[in-house]
């Protein structure tokens, strides 16, 4: 800390000229050339600050963060976290309602009464990117403030409006965060796309922060915001831009020592659709999360109405009357991820499907696009105008039944979900800390490959549950129809689309012809149909380490009288493939001509 001069006035007011804050890495993190501050002097006694006044003039603030070095990462080390911890942890866990208390003290006691800045410059280095920001002039007067701030984030210019009122004794801020150019423009966050290559947009930005109880047992907090015209796109999220007219979240929290808990009361609200959520989130040894959702008579039309532009293509062509009641638990012991409770539960209430719109696809013949990579690489027609589709009455039922029992043994019976195998999946990630398993039906298959792209993002998988759900629900397609399509769609080998190609390029067999042993092979490879070589070793026969899925499925056939009981002890799968398959080195597979194929792939690759 260096400074030219300073001078005490009085009891409470500090003025310093030309003061400078020098980092332990040598580096300038703040300089000003004038700088008053008043203080409260009766709090002070208590070893508590409050700011009454603050006069800053020609002042810099410069943080730098790379891989080598930060000028500033000292002032968030926390070295009294220990004062923190819950008493009697044996985890000397950070107690969230002292943190949350003094980060409340600290906002409401550092925000002066009178505050006035004068050309103030910000300037953050963080990696390659570069944000700077300036102040001309800013003020709060009477508990009011506004102020513009001139923001450039590498080619990005903005001017930033930020005006408001604040109550430090009752501890309350509320105010609204616009663009101030007159062309109207929307105001973008700073620093998301640095940090989370997110682009976060909006007109406007209505909020109010109240802290009606804080101590270092118990914080409450009551939170209001209502956002206009958000745009957001980040690939996690979904593969386009979302845009959401009106967005508004309500929340209303309790911070405990262990618990943080935001009240059923809560909600989210995009047009005219609220939806309440209740979330627990503590630790204690392990970290456990309940998140509930409880919603009732949701207008069916308008939940389909308010969804947001640019995602949700399919669904929203849907036109649907009645409405619904939504019911979701999912309760989380990361100590124990197989005590995992999932629960998703929609009650209908004269819910009836006026219109299908775009889900009507699969009911007549469409024209099929296969994807690799984000690339077109077959195109073809379901229906029976292609010669090579075949209805499951054309294939064998040994190979039908196989794929049911390796993929969904419920297909038939369920309606597009598998909560039981949706929870094992969910289990088994937490444990491996990775997406390892999906839990997928074959109808979320379907869905995913007729409706949807293959990027895995939170926006995908939201849209393939709502398209599964109103297939199967409302029965807009029948379950056999959805296993012809399956049937044809998927990929059976590396650039082999539908069983009929699979059948010749494996067997050269027609569907209808495969043995037991041919048929429990043929499921076997479609969730890995690129690697289907890795069955089989040098020789081309069968490795001993597919004779146990073998034997499984032959079990199962056999518990449901597809095949006659048998005895497995001795049995050893025969798989002699004769077709193109038979010869690994082959870079471009050619298949049996579609007589449909378009003009644009007359092979697959």
């Amino acid at each position: 800390l260096k400074y030219n001069t300073v001078e005490i006035n009085g009891f409470n007011t500090i003025h310093f000229s030309d003061l400078i804050i020098v980092s332990p890495i040598n580096d300038t993190i703040f300089k000003t050339q004038d700088f008053r501050i008043k203080v409260s002097l009766r709090k002070l006694l208590t070893k508590q600050i409050d700011i009454r006044n603050i006069y800053l003039s020609n002042s810099s603030l410069n943080l730098m963060k790379d891989s080598l070095s930060c000028n500033y990462c000292m002032l968030l080390s926390d070295k009294d976290v220990n004062n923190d911890s819950v008493p009697g942890s044996e985890t000397n866990d950070i107690n969230f309602s002292a943190q949350a208390n003094r980060l409340a003290n600290t906002l409401f006691n550092l925000i002066p009464n009178n505050l006035e800045i004068e050309n103030f410059r910000v300037s953050y280095l963080y990696y390659n990117d570069t944000i700077n920001a300036t102040i001309d002039h800013t003020e709060i007067r009477d508990n009011k403030f506004n102020l513009n701030c001139d923001i450039r984030e590498n080619s990005l210019h903005q001017i930033i409006n930020i005006t408001g009122e604040l109550d430090k004794a009752g501890k309350k801020i509320h105010g609204k965060i616009t663009n101030n150019e007159t062309t109207g423009n929307p105001f973008t966050i700073p620093f998301a796309r640095m940090k989370y290559s997110a682009l976060i947009q909006m007109n406007s930005l209505d909020f109010k922060i109240y802290f009606p109880e804080t101590t270092n047992s118990l914080v409450k907090l009551d939170a209001d915001f209502i956002c206009n015209d958000l745009h957001l796109k980040q690939s996690r999220l979904a593969d386009t831009t979302i845009f959401i007219p009106k967005i508004r979240l309500d929340l209303y929290a309790d911070i405990k020592s262990n618990t943080i808990s935001i009240d059923s009361s809560s909600f989210i609200q995009i047009d005219s659709i609220k939806m309440h959520t209740a979330l627990e989130i503590s630790r204690k040894i392990n970290w456990k999360i309940k998140l509930m959702v409880d919603e009732k008579m949701i207008p069916a039309q308008q939940f389909i109405d308010a969804l947001p532009e640019g995602l949700f293509g399919p669904v929203k062509t849907v036109r649907l009357s009645g409405s619904f009641d939504y019911h979701f638990l999912a309760e989380l012991d990361f100590g124990n991820p197989d005590s995992l409770t999932l629960e998703s539960d929609i009650t209908k209430h004269n819910f009836k499907v006026l219109d299908p719109g775009e889900l009507d696809k699969m009911n007549s013949s469409f024209l099929y696009t296969a994807y690799e990579d984000g690339k077109a690489v077959a195109s073809y027609i379901i229906g029976p105008e292609n010669q090579q589709y075949l209805t499951m009455e054309q294939v064998s039922p040994l190979l039908i039944n196989a794929i049911l029992q390796s993929e969904d043994g419920q297909f038939f019976y369920h309606n597009g979900f598998r909560i039981d195998a949706i929870k094992e999946a969910l289990a088994h990630d937490i444990k491996v800390r990775k997406f390892a398993r999906g839990g997928s039906t074959i109808s979320m298959q379907i869905v995913k490959n007729v409706f949807l792209t293959r990027n895995k993002n939170i926006a995908r998988k939201i849209e393939e549950a709502m398209i599964v759900w109103l297939i199967e629900s409302n029965r807009i397609t029948s379950k056999q129809r959805m296993f012809d399509v399956y049937l044809n769609i998927i990929e059976w080998g590396p650039g082999i689309y539908g069983v009929k190609n699979a059948a010749e390029f494996y067997f050269r067999k027609s569907p209808m012809d495969l043995n037991l042993d041919e048929a429990i092979f043929m499921a076997s490879i479609i969730p890995r149909p690129k690697k289907y070589m890795w069955s089989f070793d040098l020789d081309g026969n069968l490795r001993e380490s597919q004779y146990n899925h073998f034997r499984v499925v032959r079990n199962r056939l056999m518990r449901n009288n597809i095949i006659s009981a048998d005895s497995t002890e001795d049995y050893i799968p025969e798989v002699n493939i004769k077709g193109y398959s038979r010869n690994p080195l082959i870079k471009n597979l050619q298949i049996i001509p579609d007589s449909l194929l378009t003009d644009s792939i007359n092979a697959i690759n």
